[in-house]
C-alpha cells in the first residue's frame, strides 16, 4: 500500500498529516506529502534547485515549499525521521518541486508541491506512480461544502466520488479510537476487508463490527447481515483484535451507523458500486456516512483482484 497525504494550511490538515505519518510509521511504509499552489510557477520567486538549503533558510521558501518544510518538521517531532540540517530542492520534469528525506528505517519520503487545481494535483499523484499498486489517500475532511455532492468543493468528498483509490477522510486524530467496520454482507461492504487488513497493525483500538438493515427488510437479508457480521468478527478476533458485533435495524442505516460510532472513531465502509450519476444524485450508505459523520471515515475501494470474502 502506498500512502499519499494531501496537506494544506488548515489546522485539520495538520491532523491528517499526523494521522498519515503515524500510519506510515506503524506500518513501516514510505509516503508522499503533496500540496497544491494556485496559478503557475512564474507568479512566485523560486529558490535555486539542486543546492542544499540550510534549515535557517527554510522560512524564506515560497509558500508551497515552506509548507512542506514545516510538514517535515512535524515528522521529525514524531520520531519518524532523523532531524536534518539541510534539504536539497529538486525540480522534476513533471512540474513537481520538492525534496526527499529518509525515515529511520530507510524509506524515501517525498515532499512535493505542484501548481494547479488541488483536485487535479491529487488525481495526478494517485495515478502517476505504480499503477498496479493500491494507494491510500489521507486527507482532511472539513464536512459538507457546496449545495450538493454534484457541486461539492470538499476535496475529500470529491476524491471519494471520483478517484479509484481508498480515502481516509480525517476529521480528527482518531487513529487510536474505536474502529467500526460496516459489514452487512453486501458487495460494497466486502470491498473494505482487504484495505482494512493491510492497516490492522496500525489500529490498536477496540473493534466493533456493525451490521445494519432496514426495518422492513426481508428476514433472509437480516439473517445474511448478521451472519456476515459474525464472520467479520471471527476474522478480526483471529488477528488478535478485541471485537464485538452490533446488529441493528432502522429506517436510515447511515444515521444508525453514525449514531453508534459517535464523533471519535474510525468508520470503515466499502465504496458503493452504484454508477457515478447514481452516487451523486442518490448517494448511498457509504457516501451518507462520509458526509454526515464527525468521525474519521475510511472509504475503501479494493481493486477487483484484491476483493476478498473472508469466512465464506
Amino acid at each position: 500500500m502506498r500512502i499519499i497525504i494531501y496537506h494544506d494550511e488548515s489546522d485539520l490538515s495538520l491532523a491528517a498529516l499526523r494521522t498519515g505519518a503515524s500510519l506510515a510509521l506503524r506500518l513501516d511504509l514510505p509516503f508522499t506529502v503533496i500540496t497544491a499552489r494556485p496559478g503557475t510557477v512564474p507568479i512566485e520567486q523560486q529558490p535555486n534547485y539542486g543546492e542544499d538549503l540550510e534549515r535557517a533558510y527554510w522560512e524564506t521558501l515560497p509558500p508551497g515549499l515552506k509548507l512542506l518544510a514545516q510538514a517535515l518538521e512535524v515528522t521529525e517531532t514524531m520520531d519518524l525521521v532523523e532531524p536534518v540540517d539541510k534539504i536539497k530542492l529538486l525540480e522534476e520534469p513533471s512540474g513537481e518541486r520538492g525534496f526527499f528525506v529518509q525515515t529511520r528505517t530507510g524509506h524515501n519520503l517525498r515532499f512535493m508541491v505542484r501548481f494547479g487545481d488541488p483536485f487535479e494535483v491529487i488525481e495526478k499523484e494517485v495515478y502517476a506512480r505504480e499503477e498496479n499498486h493500491h494507494s491510500l489517500l489521507v486527507i482532511a475532511d472539513p464536512g459538507k461544502k457546496g449545495i450538493h455532492r454534484m457541486f461539492t468543493s470538499n476535496l475529500a468528498h470529491r476524491a471519494c466520488l471520483d478517484l479509484m483509490t481508498s480515502v481516509l477522510a480525517v476529521k480528527g486524530e482518531h487513529l487510536d479510537e474505536s474502529v467500526f467496520l460496516c459489514a452487512d454482507g453486501s458487495s460494497s461492504a466486502r470491498r473494505a476487508y482487504p484495505v482494512l487488513n493491510s492497516m490492522l497493525p496500525a489500529l490498536p483500538g477496540h473493534f466493533k463490527v456493525i451490521g445494519v438493515t432496514l426495518t422492513q427488510a426481508e428476514e433472509v437479508l437480516k439473517e445474511t447481515c448478521e451472519e456476515c457480521a459474525k464472520r467479520a468478527r471471527a476474522w478480526l478476533a483471529a488477528e488478535g483484535k478485541d471485537t464485538e458485533v452490533l446488529i441493528r435495524e432502522g429506517d436510515d442505516p447511515a444515521q444508525t451507523i453514525i449514531d453508534e460510532a459517535g464523533d471519535k472513531a474510525i468508520i470503515v465502509v466499502g465504496a458503493s458500486i452504484r454508477s457515478d450519476l447514481s452516487k451523486r444524485l442518490l448517494g448511498g450508505v457509504s457516501i451518507s456516512v462520509l458526509e454526515s459523520s464527525k468521525a474519521t471515515v475510511l472509504l475503501a475501494k479494493a481493486l477487483p483482484g484484491e476483493e476478498l470474502t473472508w469466512g465464506e
